[in-house]
Order: C-alpha cells, then sequence, then structure tokens
C-alpha cells in the first residue's frame, strides 16, 4: 500500500513523510465539531500513513460526518461520497483541515473543501 499524504491549506507545502528522506515540519488537523467547536491534532514527524497526531485523518472523516469510527468507512466516503447521500442527509462532506499554522480567525476555514493531495505521496521527490 502507498503512503497518503497531502498539500497543507495554507502554505501548499507537500508534507512530507518521515521516509522520504526530506525534512518534515509541524502539521495541524483541524476538524469541527456538531457543537461548533474544533478539534486539533498536532503531527511533527509525520509517518506517511494518514495519522496526525495520532488520530487517523479518514476515521475523523467518519466520524465527523457519519458519527461512527472507523477508516474503512471513511476512505469509502473520500472516494464514493456519492454512496453516502442517505447518511448525509444532503448535507456536504465536511474534511479535516491540513495546516501548518494554526489560523489566527478559525472561522474562516472551509471544512467543505478537502485539501489538495500530494502527488508525490509525501515521499517521491
Amino acid at each position: 500500500m502507498g503512503f497518503f499524504s497531502w498539500k497543507t491549506k495554507d502554505t501548499a507545502r507537500s508534507i512530507a513523510n518521515v521516509h522520504s528522506g526530506i525534512n518534515t515540519f509541524k502539521v495541524f488537523m483541524i476538524a469541527p465539531e456538531e457543537d461548533g467547536s474544533l478539534r486539533i491534532y498536532t503531527e511533527c514527524l509525520y509517518d506517511g500513513y494518514g495519522l496526525f497526531g495520532g488520530k487517523d485523518y479518514y476515521e475523523l472523516l467518519a466520524e465527523i460526518n457519519l458519527g461512527i469510527s472507523d477508516r474503512s468507512t471513511g476512505i469509502d466516503l473520500r472516494f464514493s461520497p456519492d454512496n453516502f447521500k442517505q447518511e448525509l442527509k444532503c448535507k456536504p462532506v465536511m474534511y479535516p483541515q491540513l495546516y501548518e499554522k494554526i489560523p489566527q480567525d478559525m472561522s474562516e476555514i472551509d471544512f467543505t473543501k478537502e485539501c489538495e493531495h500530494c502527488e508525490r505521496q509525501g515521499f517521491f521527490y
């Protein structure tokens, strides 16, 4: 299986993993809660498999949209969102956001737009 990687929302930098030989940097994964608060996970040494601060990106995607903690469901939601129309109740998919620096105005984060995926998988530079 390949690596998962994205580009940060604020700087568009590829999130390199520790196996690439490229210097890693701190990444913040931010996700909305139902009550309007935010969850923030901090990762300093990204391993390449979707874990940020001990939380799996795809598990979190399933949690914030479907209320279940299941990585496989999160992957399915990411790649086949139309299969979840009934469960989403006509709401848009909300995506965890990846930032190099925590935004000063958190209210401006658009969770409906996924971070761009890194075509290099955070490894092939």
